[in-house]
């Protein structure tokens, strides 16, 4: 592709395709086919020219992990991310581990909805090098794992790199944060991070989440008075109980304790 002009680049190569005897020729010719064919944009021709790249007989190690690393990235942004994250462990399997190539694995599997495996790429990229993004992702796919406590020891972990993140990334953060912190009845800490969520950005579904914690706590304080022990909106609603008003004689009207089991991220 010398000319720069990869339209007028895609026939010749595709004769020298036919003409190579090499298989040292045959992968460096699909390689630049490759590469044509995705800066003219069609991603599912460049995506089956590395995949013939990588399949060549005979092919060096660093051309097979190029050109599987290669289709990984072809296939995400095909949005076949179970398939990316094949091609990114070929790769691994063919380059060793790099951490370039572990962090991209662990994106397609979490995308893929992968979760134990983007654990492992993730925690694997952690103990190469530990930074706030591998920390904030690893909370974030425990949670999707439905490990809460081991996603906010990751989350405060990411706390400490805060001040790199946009505003944006900082709003989301606060906001995942708070939402694990109500789930762990943890309402202090929640309606913290749910406030510093607002300064970043006013959400009335936010604000209303304060609200809520505040109704939960004042509930929880009238619950504490002798003759209302019994009463099971005072607890947390196990998991699948329908939410109905509470019946018990005395309990505020507002009573909103099962909330943690409805507010979700």
């Amino acid at each position: 592709m010398g000319s720069g002009k990869p339209a007028e680049a895609v026939a010749p190569l595709q004769t020298a395709l036919r003409l190579a005897v090499y298989p040292g020729e045959k992968v460096n010719i699909f390689m630049q086919l490759a590469q044509a064919y995705a800066a003219l944009g069609d991603t599912a021709k460049a995506a089956k020219a590395w995949r013939q790249a990588a399949a060549c007989p005979g092919a060096a190690r660093e051309d097979v992990a190029l050109a599987e690393e290669s289709l990984g990235y072809a296939l995400t942004d095909m949005g076949d991310h179970v398939g990316a994250e094949r091609a990114f462990g070929r790769a691994l399997e063919a380059a060793g581990p790099r951490r370039r190539i572990v962090l991209a694995a662990a994106h397609a599997a979490y995308a893929a909805g992968l979760y134990e495996k983007a654990l492992e790429h993730f925690a694997q990229a952690a103990a190469m090098h530990p930074t706030t993004d591998t920390s904030l992702a690893l909370g974030r796919t425990y949670e999707k794992l439905g490990k809460p406590g081991l996603a906010l020891v990751n989350y405060r972990q990411a706390a400490q790199g805060i001040a790199a993140m946009s505003q944006e990334e900082q709003r989301k953060f606060y906001l995942s944060l708070g939402f694990l912190q109500m789930g762990q009845a943890d309402y202090a800490a929640a309606a913290e991070a749910f406030g510093q969520a607002l300064t970043l950005g006013y959400d009335p579904a936010v604000n209303s989440c304060i609200d809520d914690i505040r109704a939960i706590r004042a509930t929880s304080r009238s619950h504490d008075r002798p003759g209302m022990r019994n009463c099971w909106r005072g607890r947390r609603r196990p998991p699948g109980r329908p939410l109905r008003p509470c019946r018990t004689k005395g309990c505020p009207s507002a009573c909103r304790c099962s909330v943690l089991q409805i507010w979700r991220p």
